[in-house]
């Protein structure tokens, strides 16, 4: 996944001497890490960490995982990135466990395994973390490093899709669609499809999806699956919000669009009012929404909107290709008040 971090507006943030010192870790230094992570200040969240990953803690070591991942005050290392997720899924961290499983179905810093990809994603999933679930369903999907088994697939699609990921939503409806490892299922299928697509992922087209199952059910089937939506919707507010991919989908190269830095210019033209640490906070939360995109789509309209250059036409582009994206964008936006 993406930098886990809680988007806090404001912070104080004060770090003593004894807390940067290159050979100490105290106790709550790796959390005062992730603070300054959020604010910002990576060269002090680096400073922070370092000790405590050489010492043996496991979210410092997640820290600079993710620090050498996206080039967060460090060169990108995606070879360097492995490493730490390493230390730190061996000590358990169900975070660096997913990445590190990420990493090595994608060959991100490591060879490509996927049976290797499969036994960090069976670890963190069994620790309960949503996106191993769903990725794990995915090797057991396309038989990636694991024998293929829709009903192994479906099980893993379920617990990630109950907490929320679009993606595991998305695949579950399939499955009940065709009837593959689960009964046939239209009425699911479509909950399944519209609960994805009311969340939002630009990787698959659910609402297509849920309106391709809609021609083969009933009215009385419709309006079911719409309540059984509705009921879940309800229930589990907190949980629509389909969290950024692990990390880039491909390897990064010199010509490659930088999105971090896309988004900083982006967000350097708002209120001049704003301080620091709700500039990051920003940045973050749209690094999640324009993720979600397309990469072409997604460089097309950091620029627009850095510009002021969207016209209607594009504004009817984005409604069509990615009607949850005013939502997402209007979230980021409301602790700024």
């Amino acid at each position: 996944m993406s930098m886990r971090l809680i988007l806090a507006t404001t912070f104080a943030l004060c770090i003593g001497e004894s807390s940067l010192a290159q050979d100490i870790c105290e106790p709550g230094q790796a959390d005062l890490g992730l603070v300054a992570a959020q604010e910002g200040l990576y060269d002090d969240a680096l400073a922070l960490w370092r000790p405590c990953a050489a010492q043996g803690d496991p979210a410092a070591q997640f820290g600079l995982g993710l620090m050498y991942s996206g080039g967060f005050g460090v060169q990108q290392d995606l070879a360097e990135a492995a490493r730490w997720y390493l230390a730190a899924a061996e000590r358990g961290n169900t975070d660096a466990q997913t990445n590190l499983g990420n990493a090595f179905e994608n060959g991100f810093g490591v060879p490509q395994d996927y049976a290797s990809a499969a036994r960090w994603y069976a670890l963190a999933a069994k620790g309960g973390h949503p996106q191993a679930q769903s990725n794990l369903g995915g090797l057991y999907l396309n038989g990636l490093g694991v024998p293929r088994d829709y009903a192994i697939a479906a099980r893993w699609f379920e617990l990630a899709a109950e907490q929320g990921i679009a993606i595991a939503q998305n695949n579950l409806g399939g499955l009940y669609f065709n009837g593959y490892g689960v009964d046939e299922d239209l009425v699911l299928a479509h909950m399944w499809f519209n609960i994805a697509s009311i969340i939002g992922t630009a990787d698959v087209d659910a609402a297509g999806n849920r309106d391709l199952v809609a021609r083969q059910m009933t009215p009385g089937q419709i309006a079911e699956a719409e309540h059984r939506a509705n009921e879940w919707i309800a229930a589990n507010g907190a949980a629509v919000v389909g969290p950024a991919p692990a990390q880039p989908t491909t390897p990064p190269d010199d010509d490659a669009f930088d999105m971090a830095a896309a988004i900083n210019d982006l967000v350097d033209t708002g209120d001049p009012a704003w301080t620091q640490g709700e500039r990051t906070a920003l940045a973050l939360c749209l690094a999640a929404v324009f993720s979600q995109m397309a990469l072409d789509d997604a460089e097309w309209l950091i620029a627009a909107m850095t510009h002021g250059t969207l016209t209607d036409a594009d504004q009817d582009r984005i409604e069509e290709n990615y009607p949850w994206f005013e939502d997402r964008l209007v979230a980021c936006s409301e602790p700024l008040g």
